[in-house]
């Protein structure tokens, strides 16, 4: 564990390291990497990857104005202030991780970084912590206990179902699901679990939809650009507020109607236990029809998520035509489905 103390005028971020740069860890060398670069004036761009959830990953490089714009404006929401402790368990190779560790810097915030992994230390109580639903679901299976050391968290990554909510209302921690990418340098609007559906924008942020409804954002001094269009399907409420439907990357065209699989997901996952994941598979006459995959090693329970299919009301083309078994889900690091993955399953 590294203990980097931006609360303390008279320490440097250097003290943390009591080995050599070489001797580091993989994860340790990325954070003083992060570091060096933040402390350096002269380096202006930040580069990073996006993570690769609709096609290859590709570099970003963001201007240090937007990181300071961006973290200052989460700093202020979340009202964290100097002295107040962090727990960072996410790699600083990607843009959640590294924006929490900026934050800690520009609000002089001390900070206990951990190698990224899906068990979640809590040895000290701390004020604030990220995670992904992946840390989140192994800290509820194996430690419960601990969401008491963890204060405010906030939850990036993939969307969550309907049994995790239920869960956070029962937390005595405030929960929020963050929206963002990394061309938003992380999250632009947040949503608090359990009490909101809607998506919220930080300050100084605006939102509106564009032809396919797809998300149209206005944060200019955090993306570097007037206007910047998502793949993100949206019902918009105000232009401060939204409803994620799903992707334009992933809509299933089946008999005319564009689907989105996040929608069809969360309909089964509200009774549905198992981990689930719809997809798609051509059909003549529709063009495409739905399919449900279920991650489960037991054949049986297949004709148990039929009959429970027909307890549920879908739209018109959107009740899964196949229901199938998966041995395990394919995801992405961030803990986001990796559906092109699904799809080559299904061919």
């Amino acid at each position: 564990m590294l203990h980097l103390r931006f609360d303390k005028e008279d320490w440097q971020w250097q003290d943390a390291f009591v080995k050599p740069k070489k001797s580091l860890a993989s994860w340790e060398k990325h954070v003083f990497n992060r570091l060096q670069s933040f402390f350096d004036p002269s380096i202006q761009y930040f580069s990073f990857q996006t993570s690769g959830s609709t096609g290859k990953p590709k570099n970003i490089s963001i201007h240090r104005e937007q990181i300071m714009a961006s973290a200052l404006t989460s700093l202020t929401f979340f009202e964290l202030t100097a002295g107040q402790r962090v727990l960072l368990c996410l790699s600083t190779e990607r843009i959640g991780g590294c924006m929490l560790l900026y934050r800690a810097v520009l609000g002089q915030l001390e900070v206990f970084v951990t190698e990224p992994s899906r068990s979640v230390p809590c040895e000290l109580p701390v004020d604030f912590t990220s995670l992904v639903p992946l840390q989140f679901h192994a800290l509820r299976e194996n430690n419960p206990e601990h969401f008491n050391q963890l204060g405010t968290i906030l939850l990036g990554g993939s969307p969550i179902d309907q049994d995790t909510e239920s869960f956070i209302q029962g937390l005595d921690n405030e929960v929020y699901q963050s929206f963002g990418m990394t061309e938003t340098v992380s999250h632009i609007a947040l949503r608090k679990v359990g009490y909101e559906s809607a998506y919220t924008c930080l300050p100084n942020i605006s939102v509106a939809k564009g032809d396919q409804n797809e998300l149209l954002i206005s944060a200019p001094s955090i993306t570097g650009q007037e206007i910047l269009r998502t793949q993100d399907v949206v019902s918009i409420i105000n232009d401060k507020q939204f409803i994620w439907k799903g992707r334009l990357d992933f809509a299933i065209n089946s008999g005319g109607v564009k689907i989105y699989p996040e929608e069809v997901e969360a309909l089964c996952a509200q009774k549905i236990a198992e981990p689930l994941v719809v997809s798609s598979a051509q059909d003549k006459a529709l063009g495409s029809i739905i399919v449900l995959c279920i991650e489960s090693s037991d054949g049986k329970s297949l004709e148990r998520i039929q009959r429970v299919l027909d307890t549920i009301y879908f739209p018109r083309y959107h009740r899964p035509k196949k229901v199938l078994r998966i041995s395990k889900i394919p995801r992405l690091e961030s803990g986001k489905i990796n559906r092109m993955e699904v799809e080559e399953f299904l061919r």
